[in-house]
């Protein structure tokens, strides 16, 4: 039996060598001996069950989230997924077994959210997306758990997305109202539809300026995924005027990188611009609407964008009406014969093969 105490800690821990040679070390979370050495021996069988049988111990919501977040290190997304995946360790339990959580408890614990924390009905739908995502993980990959045990998830009904975009005359006069190097940003937003984070923070290396394409990394895209994107006119005009003022970042300010617009900054250029609920996220819908009545297909919209699912893209599609009104006078020269060969016509010939004609 292998327990030690960690000075100046009176908890036990337990240092096993098992059947394979691996190691493992784990805290006993005691400082009662006897209480420890009975988790040894526990630990010490669960664990020989694991490696000879194949058969998985049970693992604590705790131990599956740590694992969750280690895997996602790398994405963008972590830190949400660590806010809510912290708030479920303390609504269901940090050592609550993982084959202990029952549907039961997750309506429980979301409903409270919902009408005592009084979260919008998205947000509870984005804290069940990451327990769900968190025992799929490990149920598919790591085989903690049986897939069939893992609750079915319901999710909350959402309203419609929000869409605030600009006509161009309301455009040209937030642009007039930003300063220089805001200014700059905003145009580049426009011009490409990215999202603030990935345009604060762009690199030069991140640019192919021969090409005239900006790669963005998966670990910075909300969806993961790499994005390249090639880049109109107007954005190169903005990189092109950035040239010289830092070695590493596109956009500066007092020659120092920039993270962000400053809250009065926009607040004062909408307020000048005569805009009302305008948010920077905005521009980019701003973006989605001029590429669709520019006639841009909504599949390329998707990918030009980074979406992740065609839905999401389908909120902006009252926009491609005028794009597409050209493509309805196709029918024009076919149905413009046929209308004009009516009854009253001098032209028109019934179809002596028409129904119900009499033998």
């Amino acid at each position: 039996m292998a327990l030690y105490q960690r000075s100046p800690s009176k908890i036990w821990w337990v240092d096993l060598t098992l059947p394979d040679g691996s190691r493992h070390r784990e805290s006993s979370k005691t400082s009662n001996k006897q209480l420890a050495t009975a988790f040894h021996d526990s630990t010490k069988v669960a664990l020989w069950r694991e490696i000879q049988l194949g058969i998985k111990r049970d693992k604590s919501l705790d131990e599956a989230i740590k694992l969750f977040l280690k895997e996602k290190a790398d994405r963008k997304s972590v830190k949400c997924y660590e806010e809510q995946l912290e708030w479920w360790r303390r609504e269901l339990g940090s050592k609550t077994l993982l084959r202990d959580i029952t549907q039961e408890n997750i309506i429980k614990a979301i409903t409270k959210k919902r009408d005592v924390e009084k979260s919008a009905p998205a947000t509870c739908n984005r804290y069940l997306a990451a327990l769900k995502a968190m025992l799929r993980l490990v149920a598919t990959k790591h085989k903690w758990i049986e897939l069939a045990i893992i609750p079915h998830f319901f999710f909350f009904d959402e309203p419609k997305g929000r869409v605030r975009w600009l006509k161009p005359a309301e455009i040209a006069r937030l642009l007039a109202a930003l300063p220089e190097h805001a200014r700059a940003l905003a145009v580049f937003a426009l011009a490409t539809g990215l999202r603030r984070s990935n345009v604060t923070g762009l690199r030069w290396e991140q640019i192919d300026m021969a090409n005239r394409v900006v790669i963005i990394e998966g670990a910075s895209m909300k969806n993961g995924c790499d994005l390249g994107l090639p880049l109109p006119e107007e954005a190169m005009v903005i990189l092109r005027q950035q040239i010289g003022k830092h070695d590493q970042f596109v956009f500066t300010y007092s020659g120092k990188p920039m993270t962000r617009i400053g809250y009065h900054t926009w607040k004062n250029a909408c307020e000048a611009a005569g805009l009302v609920d305008f948010k920077w996220h905005d521009l980019r819908h701003c973006w989605a609407t001029m590429m669709l009545q520019g006639g841009t297909p909504l599949n390329a919209l998707q990918a030009l964008g980074a979406w992740e699912t065609p839905s999401m893209v389908q909120r902006y599609a009252h926009h491609c009406a005028e794009s597409l009104r050209g493509y309805t006078g196709v029918v024009d020269g076919v149905l413009s014969k046929i209308t004009t060969q009516s009854p009253s016509h001098p032209t028109f010939q019934p179809n002596k093969f028409a129904l119900g004609k009499a033998a």
